[in-house]
């Protein structure tokens, strides 16, 4: 069976402030699949119509924090060489030179769905929880599927905990649900790192 995800750690240390980050991000909103970036450099989210958000210019702006995260993902390497495991995903990691640049943020909004997607520019990423990571689901197809009949196929999902990571093949149709009720509004805060651009 083609693999779609596998969580590689439970207890990841980020040292990213979230708050100060959300105090200088500000969204734009685009409509279509291609990446927006600011061309004066000032970090912001773009947003998406299927109601996900990616930061951008996040590594001319937050350059420690990136460093942070990839010094940590040199850690997990590190200790994953020492497992026998038979998960390409994994090999894909270990065969990978990290690089600081590569790492951004992922924020999804209370009480909404993601819509089922193909990420455009990228094959396989790593998530890492960052805040309020178990508000939501992941949901993920074995394949490209459409949208109209996306949750009527054979889809496999995960949860996060904050400090919890997974390498995901995004090629594949993948959504997310909300897990939250009544008037909870956290706000949802992956980080991610592009392992494997198209």
């Amino acid at each position: 069976m083609h693999e779609l995800f596998i969580k590689i750690s439970s207890n990841f240390t980020a040292t990213i402030d979230i708050e100060k980050i959300e105090s200088v991000l500000h969204p734009i909103y685009t409509s279509g699949p291609n990446v927006v970036c600011d061309s004066s450099g000032k970090p912001h989210w773009q947003v998406f119509e299927s109601n996900i958000a990616f930061s951008r210019n996040f590594y001319k702006n937050f350059k420690d924090d990136c460093l942070g995260v990839a010094y940590a993902l040199h850690d997990l390497k590190d200790e994953l060489q020492t497992t026998d495991h038979t998960s390409k995903l994994i090999d894909t990691f270990l065969n990978h030179d990290i690089q600081p640049e590569r790492v951004g943020l992922i924020m999804t909004y209370p009480a909404k769905i993601v819509n089922p997607h193909v990420d455009r520019t990228r094959d396989i990423c790593i998530n890492i929880g960052l805040a309020n990571s178990n508000t939501a689901t992941t949901y993920v197809s074995h394949g490209i599927v459409s949208e109209k009949e996306f949750w009527k196929t054979d889809i496999d999902n995960f949860t996060m905990d904050d400090g919890s990571v997974y390498i995901m093949d995004v090629k594949n149709t993948h959504a997310v649900k909300s897990n939250l009720h009544g008037n909870d509004l956290r706000i949802r805060y992956i980080i991610t790192y592009n392992m494997l651009n198209r």
